[in-house]
C-alpha cells in the first residue's frame, strides 16, 4: 500500500528527514515513534502530499506522491495534531459543511452524518458549538469528519495528545475498528504504550533517522532486557538477597520499597538460578516480580533519550523521575539510573 524509499527533507543546512525507507501493507497499523522534533509530523506531511521532499520516492496505492499528488489525495485522509474544525459551528454543522466540500449529495450526506454521530459517540453534542466541547469530543468529531469517506490510508498525527485516559481508549477502539475495515493507518505518537497496544509494525525516528523498525515484540526481544524485583518478608533480608543477585548482574536495593531489583543479563535462566539460591538460603519471600521490557526501554536503549510518558489507567507516572508502572512493572532502565533499581 505504501512504499517509502530513501526519502530526505532538507532546509538549507538542516536535515529534517535523512534517507528513510519503509513499507506498509494494506490494512496495517503502522506507527512512527520519536520525541518532539524527530521528524514524525514532517514524514506525515510528505506522505500525504502536503509538503515537498528533497530526495527519494514515495508510492501510495499505486501512485507516485511527487508526480501524481492529486491521485494520491483521492485515497487518503489526514487528521493532524490540531483539530481542523470550525469552532463556532456545531458538530452536526461541521459534518454537513465538510460533506458538501466533499461533493456529497444532501440526502446521502444527512444519512451518513447520522451514522457518524452514533459511530463516534458524539450524538450528545451534535448541536453544541465545537468551542464548548471537550478535547476528547473535538478529536472524535475530527475523526468523524476525516472518515466521512472511507480512505484507503488514514494518517493520524499524534491523535491522543492531551486526551484523558477514557478518551484515549475510545480513540484506540476507533483505530482498531478501522483496521477491521482494512483501512491502512499511519499513526505518529510520543506515547510508546499506544504503539504497543495498536501497531503491527513501528519505526523509531530520532534526529530524522530511522533507528529501528519491526514488530513491537521483536524490538523488545532484540533491544530490551528482562528484570526482576524481590521483596523479603523480613526487611533485613534485603541485604542477603542483594548479595545473591549481585552474582548475576548489577543490583540495587530499594529501601523505600523494601526490595532488591536488577536487570537480568541472562534472562529467565538467571532468574531461575536466583530463586534457587534464595530458597537454599532459607529466605522467606513476600513478593517476586518479573518484568518484560517495554517499548520505552527499547527506545531508551537505542537513542539514550528519555521519552516522556503520559499517565493513563495502566501507567503510573512518578512525576519526579518520570518512571512508570506498566501492567504492575517498572521502566527498569530508568530506575537503575535513579538508584532505585
Amino acid at each position: 500500500m505504501i512504499d517509502v524509499e530513501g526519502v530526505s527533507k532538507k532546509y538549507a543546512n538542516h536535515t529534517v528527514l535523512d534517507d528513510i525507507s519503509f513499507s506498509v501493507s494494506e490494512g496495517e497499523i503502522f506507527s512512527i515513534l520519536g520525541p518532539n522534533g524527530a521528524g514524525k509530523s514532517t514524514a506525515v506531511k510528505i506522505m500525504s502530499a502536503c509538503l515537498p521532499f528533497t530526495e527519494g520516492r514515495i508510492n501510495i496505492a499505486g501512485y507516485d506522491v511527487k508526480n501524481s499528488p492529486t491521485d494520491v489525495k483521492k485515497y487518503i485522509s489526514v487528521v493532524g495534531q490540531s483539530v481542523a474544525l470550525d469552532e463556532n459551528m456545531s458538530a452536526r454543522e461541521n459534518l454537513e459543511f465538510f460533506s458538501r466540500l466533499m461533493g456529497m449529495k444532501k440526502s446521502s450526506a444527512l444519512l451518513l452524518i447520522d451514522q457518524q454521530l452514533d459511530r463516534f459517540g458524539i450524538r450528545d453534542v451534535e448541536n453544541k458549538a465545537v468551542k464548548n466541547c471537550s478535547g476528547g469530543m473535538k478529536r472524535r468529531l475530527d475523526l468523524a469528519v476525516a472518515l466521512l469517506t472511507v480512505p484507503k490510508v488514514l494518517f493520524l498525527d499524534e491523535p491522543t495528545t492531551g486526551l484523558d485516559p477514557a478518551s484515549r481508549r475510545d480513540i484506540w477502539d476507533i483505530i482498531r475498528d478501522l483496521k477491521q475495515k482494512n483501512t491502512t493507518v499511519i499513526l505518529t505518537t510520543q506515547y510508546l504504550e499506544e504503539a504497543d497496544q495498536l501497531a503491527d509494525n513501528v519505526i523509531l525516528i530520532d534526529e530524522g533517522k530511522i533507528k529501528a523498525q519491526g514488530h513491537p515484540e521483536s524490538l523488545k526481544q532484540q533491544f530490551g532486557q528482562l528484570s526482576c524485583g524481590i521483596q523479603p518478608v523480613v526487611f533485613s533480608d534485603i541485604y542477603k538477597i542483594y548479595k545473591i543477585l549481585s552474582r548475576y548482574g548489577h543490583s540495587v536495593i530499594d529501601e523505600e520499597g523494601a526490595c532488591v531489583n536488577m536487570l537480568l543479563d541472562n534472562g529467565i535462566k538467571a532468574f531461575i538460578e536466583i530463586i534457587k539460591q534464595i530458597d537454599q538460603a532459607d529466605i522467606k519471600i513476600a513478593d517476586i516480580k518479573l518484568f518484560r521490557p517495554s517499548l520505552d526501554d527499547v527506545f531508551h536503549a537505542i537513542t539514550q533519550n528519555v521519552v516522556h510518558k503520559q499517565s493513563n489507567d495502566n501507567v503510573f507516572v512518578d512525576t519526579e523521575s518520570h518512571c512508570y508502572d506498566l501492567e504492575q512493572g517498572y521502566s527498569t532502565r530508568k530506575y537503575l539510573e535513579k538508584g532505585r533499581l
